[in-house]
């Protein structure tokens, strides 16, 4: 019903809506709409954030991924060695 009344949209808190009533009549629409973008403005910053964080959490992986591979592949190499030297007995 206050969405309908003073164009308020719907995904907007209590509080924000609150807000829009404490503001003067012929400014609510104006503070709801203010009000709007400055909270996607926040939930594009907040999904570029999480973007970020998992894209180095996958290099941080890949990197971890390398390492393990590498080191078992040292593993076995000194593994085959030591059969080497033992079988050359």
């Amino acid at each position: 019903m206050i969405g309908r009344m003073f164009h308020v949209d719907p995904q907007l808190s209590y509080w924000t809506v609150l807000a829009c009533y404490s503001a003067p009549l012929e400014h609510r629409n104006v503070v709801a709409q203010e009000i709007g973008v400055r909270q996607k403005e926040k939930a594009a910053a907040r999904e570029a954030a999480t973007s970020r964080c998992l894209e180095r959490r996958r290099r941080v992986g890949r990197r971890w991924e390398r390492l393990v591979k590498d080191r078992r592949a040292m593993v076995s190499a000194v593994y085959q060695q030591l059969l080497c030297l033992q079988w050359c007995r």
